[in-house]
């Protein structure tokens, strides 16, 4: 097996083109992928399969000899590790750049997605970048040199094995006979994880061919896993499996998970849960992020009973392959990197962002994160290390362990009214601002946009200490730090709903303020809002959102609303319907009838303004009665004519 390589080129366009064409244009032998921003076009005349970064994933389960990689425009990091899976032992990724020497201070469209729309440099983390690639030792390749080459041989890649390798066979041999017959195999990229996946699904499907089903995040993705397997491995989408859940357990009694942490935490507990044998597979700190984090909140919420297994050869590309070590590296990926620390008293400081570039405290807290967010991904890094307007507060042990973090981002401190106004009417949605734009929407306030806030983006707590109440200790020392400052209003956190959670944020002082009706395609919960004050003029803004929130809670049909009553304390008063009309609600009925406040957000409201004429808002009537309605193809429609209905009312007025 020959080794992969990297190599930097760096020129104009004509340059790179005229030395790819006179290699790929011709030579169909030779498989080329190119990877680029989606304002890019790829170098199209050339004999290459071309990959925007936003369809990178489109990617996985396919390989190539040879990669181009643009990093002119934008460094996406999880396309990059994506690409680096893709390439073939043997082959060659070439890192197309602008120029080494202000590499730096570029400007990087990547930093639309994580920099609240700002097109911005990253130097933070391009220095990481110039650093690990200088570590490595890959070669810089400048106009108007020669670009090297180095077709890959057909001798020189690996045919698909005719069987199990011999690690493989081992873990074939110990699910076949193990009692627990619930497991859960983590890999990194390449080690024959789909592989082995797909032997067990011949085996099985060769005893009993109803006996399987096999579900995926990504159906695309799980091709390589039917390579392996010669007999069709009958499919189902993850929310189809949902629907269907009772009926098909009864059929089937093997489930496969493949790349088990795409799912939601929710679904795949429920779904491991429904069948008597289940098979997770998932792959650890690649671009999803998940490492560490991903199997110890499976292990602890989800799998007590499942039996973990790993692959660790791998086998597209040899062992201590530079490229893997190099998207390991720029990944964060330091196994064991973080010193366990001890509960002992505790001190607090704020990190400056420049204090994350060093290696140490950006590493450990990062890595923190990793820990208790499986779902942490290459994006948080990016935006930890360049994006404006965060703060991050850690706590240390007595040994100057990292114990646990925040990572809060700044919002608010919005002054131009026309602009809030337009918020507010669901006619602008500006990059940024979650939190504040949300409530702004919700509770009709300016003051929302206007005050300055610190979301909690991320809390985390060293597993070995969790449930120990240092999550709670940290909150009070973020709090009263920022009391001492004087410049931030209130506190809110953006957080899954569910009573565990709900009673830790309320623990440390958090009101509720939103809740969602549909569940997150992220996460698989409903989305709550939480506020907490700071400053007198926090005070008075926080308690009017709250009392908006109850005003509003028996009327605004909550999925979780039964939940909710039970997990609240005594003295919110949830179930009093308050019928009167106001004036914050002519306000919402005026946005819905002529703006774009969805209907959802404007249902008290409207049930108000019902009350009054109830012969005149038959749409809303119908919507009591079967909550299906307005959901039926004809919505569009629907909602135009309960706009108008309104409309027609408030001409009145």
């Amino acid at each position: 097996m020959q080794p992969r390589r990297l190599i930097l080129v760096a020129g104009a366009e004509e340059w790179l083109d005229a030395q790819f064409s006179t290699q790929f244009t011709s030579n169909l032998s030779q498989s080329l992928a190119i990877f680029c921003h989606d304002t890019q076009a790829g170098l199209p005349h050339l004999n290459a399969d071309i990959f925007p970064f936003s369809k990178a994933k489109n990617a996985l389960g396919q390989e190539w000899q040879t990669i181009l990689f643009d990093c002119r425009k934008a460094l996406h990091l999880e396309a990059l590790a994506i690409a680096s899976g893709t390439l073939l032992a043997g082959g060659t990724l070439y890192l197309w750049i602008n120029d080494w020497e202000s590499f730096q201070s570029e400007r990087d469209l990547d930093s639309l997605r994580w920099a609240d729309g700002i097109i911005q440099s990253c130097p933070h983390f391009r220095k990481i970048f110039q650093d690990t690639v200088k570590n490595a030792g890959f070669p810089l390749f400048t106009q108007p040199q020669a670009i090297p080459f180095y077709p890959v041989q057909s001798a020189d890649i690996e045919p698909l094995p005719l069987g199990p390798t011999v690690e493989q066979e081992g873990l074939l041999n110990k699910i076949k006979t193990h009692p627990m017959q619930r497991f859960i195999l983590t890999a990194k990229r390449g080690r024959g994880k789909s592989a082995l996946a797909g032997f067990l699904a011949e085996l099985l499907l060769k005893e009993d061919p109803q006996q399987l089903l096999l579900t995926a995040a990504n159906k695309k993705a799980v091709q390589k896993l039917q390579q392996f397997c010669h007999l069709p491995i009958p499919f189902c989408a993850p929310d189809a499996l949902l629907e269907n859940l009772d009926a098909i357990r009864q059929q089937r009694k093997w489930l496969f998970i493949d790349e088990a942490a795409m799912l939601p935490l929710p679904m795949l507990q429920t779904l491991c849960s429904a069948f008597e044998k289940v098979l997770c597979t998932t792959t650890i700190e690649s671009y999803e992020g998940t490492g560490q984090g991903f199997s110890l909140k499976f292990m602890q919420s989800t799998a007590k009973n499942f039996h973990a297994l790993s692959l660790d050869t791998p086998l597209r590309w040899q062992q201590n392959d530079p490229i893997e070590k190099f998207i390991e590296d720029l990944l964060l990926v330091a196994p064991n990197s973080l010193n366990k620390p001890q509960n002992s008293n505790s001190t607090y400081r704020f990190l400056r962002q420049v204090q994350l570039d060093k290696n140490t405290d950006l590493t450990d807290f990062y890595q923190l994160l990793k820990l208790a967010h499986y779902r942490t991904t290459p994006l948080d890094l990016r935006r930890l290390l360049d994006a404006p307007r965060q703060q991050f507060f850690a706590g240390y042990d007595e040994g100057n362990r990292l114990q646990s973090g925040i990572w809060g981002l700044e919002e608010g401190d919005m002054h131009d009214e026309a602009l809030l106004v337009a918020i507010r009417r669901g006619e602008r949605r500006p990059n940024g601002n979650l939190v504040a734009q949300l409530l702004l929407q919700n509770h009709l306030d300016l003051r929302a946009g206007q005050l300055r806030s610190v979301r909690i983006s991320r809390i985390a707590v060293h597993p070995a200490l969790q449930n120990q109440g240092l999550g709670q200790k940290l909150l009070t020392a973020f709090q009263q730090q920022l009391l001492e400052k004087g410049n931030i209003d209130y506190l809110s956190v953006s957080f899954g709903y569910d009573e565990k959670l709900a009673y830790f944020w309320h623990k440390a002082g958090f009101q509720l303020v939103y809740l969602s009706h549909q569940q997150t395609a992220s996460s698989g919960c409903y989305s709550a809002v939480g506020v907490l004050p700071l400053t007198p003029a926090g005070e008075a803004f926080c308690k009017s959102l709250i009392n908006n929130f109850q005003r509003n809670f028996a009327l605004s049909h909550y999925p979780l609303e039964n939940q909710l009553r039970r997990s609240q304390s005594e003295d919110l008063v949830l179930s009093k319907k308050h019928m009167a009309l106001t004036d914050i609600d002519k306000t919402a009925l005026a946005d819905f009838a002529y703006a774009h406040r969805p209907f959802i957000t404007s249902l008290p409201a409207l049930i108000r303004l019902l009350k009054q004429y109830p012969q005149h808002l038959p749409l809303v009537k119908d919507f009591l009665h079967d909550k299906k309605s307005y959901l039926k193809p004809s919505a569009r429609q629907w909602l135009k004519q309960c706009r108008q209905d309104v409309a027609l009312i408030l001409n009145d007025f």
